[in-house]
């Protein structure tokens, strides 16, 4: 149970943070440049060992030390967040099927998927243990045509960045699960998280910056070496696990009142049709800057109420 608790949560975490962006290699390239490999690795750590800071913050209720106008601020910006990462991920589902399968309505599809097994806990967890095991696979089927250029150092402002990118919706979908975990499960899963996506960030990225100048760079490079339906594949479920985490993370804020199954079934159907009617670059270049902004803001204020709380508890024991 106690195991099966620790990979869950570390598949929720992965499957949060690889969107669309990392799947196509776009994100990497564009953000890293060339020679970043010690940079990636090193952010995909820093990633991990954030979740674990997220994970402490839900199990000891350190929002409770906010005040309430603020408390209400942090919740408004990080669902309008949540919401352009959703709409996000439709635009890039819907133009990855409109390239490659015809025009199916990709994106309402499994945005029907989502909303089926939403309420239903251990379908949904399946589903994402499921694609995010395929994905990590289908990344270590292609090491081998990586090739690792490790020049340059760590660009610590860089790699902070990017994790204020992207550790929003990944800390945001894991906050409630250390409730019930020991400390020492909440770091395991943090390392794990942190090893597998440096991992995966790295390989990503080796294959990717050959290919810089693509908008799918990933595709580039599954045309060269004949994968390319395997790429797709790799690009759909990568986006799809972003949607379900962005869904849940959406239907656990009661606070927003769209939990209720109807409302929140024609909320999350609505942000569907003008995701998909949009173009993928559009929303990445328009609404990136502002989830980017929300999520370094956000991870500060984390990082402030855990030590906050941390500093109080230690005096409060003392005093005891």
């Amino acid at each position: 149970m106690r195991v099966a608790k620790i990979i869950k949560t570390q598949a929720l975490f992965v499957g949060a943070v690889i969107g669309a962006g990392f799947a196509t290699g776009k994100e990497l390239v564009t953000f890293y440049g060339e020679y970043a490999l010690f940079s990636i690795f090193f952010s995909g750590i820093l990633l991990g060992l954030l979740s674990s800071l997220f994970m402490y913050f839900g199990k000891y209720n350190c929002g409770n030390i906010l005040p309430k106008f603020v408390k209400k601020c942090v919740d408004w910006a990080s669902v309008l967040a949540v919401v352009m990462s959703f709409v996000t991920m439709c635009a890039g589902m819907q133009e990855l099927a409109d390239s490659f399968s015809g025009g199916v309505e990709l994106a309402l599809i499994c945005t029907l998927v989502v909303l089926i097994g939403i309420s239903k806990t251990n379908l949904i967890d399946w589903l994402n243990n499921f694609v995010v095991v395929a994905i990590v696979a289908t990344l270590l089927f292609f090491l081998p045509k990586a090739k690792f250029e490790w020049g340059g150092g760590i660009d610590f402002c860089r790699s902070v960045g990017y994790c204020g990118l992207n550790i929003m919706l990944g800390g945001m979908a894991i906050e409630q699960e250390g409730q019930d975990m020991r400390d020492v499960d909440i770091l395991i899963v943090g390392m794990t998280s942190g090893v597998i996506l440096s991992v995966m960030m790295s390989i990503a990225y080796s294959l990717s910056i050959e290919h810089f100048w693509a908008s799918m760079p990933m595709l580039i490079f599954g045309k060269i070496y004949g994968y390319e339906k395997l790429v797709v594949t790799l690009i759909g479920f990568a986006i799809f696990t972003t949607m379900i985490a962005c869904a849940r993370t959406l239907y656990a804020k009661n606070s927003i009142h769209i939990a209720q199954n109807d409302i929140f079934a024609i909320f999350l159907i609505g942000l569907c049709i003008v995701g998909k009617s949009l173009p993928f670059d559009i929303c990445v270049r328009y609404f990136y800057g502002f989830v980017g902004a929300v999520g370094v803001v956000y991870l500060c204020i984390v990082l402030w109420c855990v030590i906050f709380w941390a500093v109080r508890s230690k005096i409060k024991s003392k005093i005891k």
